[in-house]
């Protein structure tokens, strides 16, 4: 691999060129709700980024996986590891932001979004479990298994309930085959159903008191019990503080010097975690700074601001679910035919690589997951 200075820029690289790319006119069919009137265009550009990073995140890993069967970085790749659970984490707070207004509304029909979301995360959940089946069928050693007859994973077609992925096919590690993605979606699960039991208490006047409540217990009575889920849970809370802060508080923002505050809010997030825990509750409150400066109008180093960025935002859920079978697939394809020593040309091949996950993801979405969600909302407009 490349000096890891030379890596990171291919990142940086990398993650850029299919926003270019995007920005083509032949990709308008992805526009669809973009232009909604009130749909915050920053965290639409903001998803893409974080998919990336989290496919970035996967890449060396993957590649280790192939060459060595250990789910490794190579030694010095902090940024690498960082990115991509920094993302994880912005992306429970948008869930949070997005959702947690429910709560206070009387008119919530919890049965119609607990369905809208199962048609949402549903499908392309079971596009990424066929295709890791299919890998593991391909290259796992069978003794003679059959497709039927491994009974005992039905847990691969559960929509994401339970982090529970057996190994298939003699595939040691099949989870790995989509980069172990699947492992995110229980915690989503768990706040979605959490919601209709907090919409009990929470209420327009409580809904602060209520966040807070739960932040307080988090941070001094649960810190100690199960480090990671109490840190997601946390990552929750700050997402649901920030949608009430921007919802009570009218923040009047010169966009230019908030632009500059979440870019450095980004650089500090990297530079006191990447060495660190960087899913803790500490890492909660600085990534909950940056996430705000995003939500009233940050734009860091004006990179959410292209159509490209804002298309592929409206994929990034297919991009999460897919770039570790395509990583999976290009580190196959380099071994088999020895290429991995021409360092050059192993890195154009990764960043064409990306691409195709990026436009694997646009063809999946467009013909797939916006049909099924479409078909969501025709099941919620039947529901009483």
């Amino acid at each position: 691999m490349l000096d890891n200075n030379y890596h990171i820029l291919w990142m940086i690289v990398a993650v850029a060129l299919p926003v270019f790319i995007f920005n083509f006119k032949c990709f308008s069919f992805l526009d669809g709700d973009v232009k909604h009137v009130g749909r915050n265009y920053n965290i639409d550009a903001l998803r893409y980024f974080l998919a990336a990073f989290v496919a970035m995140h996967h890449f060396s890993l993957t590649i280790n996986f192939i060459k060595s069967g250990l789910w490794l970085y190579p030694r010095g790749h902090d940024l690498d590891a960082f990115i991509g659970n920094f993302a994880v984490c912005i992306f429970f707070m948008i869930s949070a932001y997005l959702f947690w207004g429910r709560c206070s509304n009387d008119d919530t029909n919890w049965f119609k979004v607990l369905i809208g979301r199962l048609f949402r995360i549903g499908p392309m959940f079971l596009v990424s479990a066929i295709l890791c089946w299919l890998l593991a069928y391909k290259f796992g050693v069978r003794n003679e298994t059959t497709f039927f007859s491994e009974r005992s994973t039905y847990h691969w077609f559960d929509m994401g309930l339970t982090d529970i992925r057996p190994d298939i096919f003699g595939f040691k590690d099949t989870r790995l085959l989509n980069a172990g993605v699947m492992w995110t979606l229980p915690y989503e699960w768990m706040f979605y159903f959490s919601l209709p039991a907090l919409s009990l208490f929470v209420n327009k006047k409580n809904s602060i008191a209520v966040i807070f409540a739960v932040i307080f217990i988090t941070f001094y009575f649960l810190k100690d019990i199960d480090k990671l889920t109490v840190a997601l849970l946390a990552m929750f809370a700050m997402g649901a503080l920030t949608y009430e802060l921007k919802s009570k508080i009218k923040f009047e923002v010169h966009k230019i010097k908030m632009s500059m505050i979440s870019s450095l809010l980004l650089v500090i997030s990297g530079f006191l975690f990447i060495k660190q825990d960087s899913i803790s509750l500490e890492a909660s409150l600085v990534y909950a700074c940056f996430f705000f400066s995003v939500c009233i109008g940050g734009n860091p180093f004006l990179a959410l601001g292209t159509k490209g960025a804002r298309r592929l935002g409206e994929i990034s859920f297919s991009l999460y679910l897919l770039h570790g079978i395509v990583w999976y697939l290009f580190g196959r394809f380099m071994l088999k035919f020895d290429m991995t020593g021409h360092v050059f040309l192993y890195y154009i091949l990764a960043s064409l690589a990306f691409v195709i996950s990026c436009l694997l993801s646009a063809f999946t979405y467009h013909f797939f997951e916006a049909k099924m969600i479409s078909i969501g909302r025709k099941v919620q407009s039947r529901i009483f």
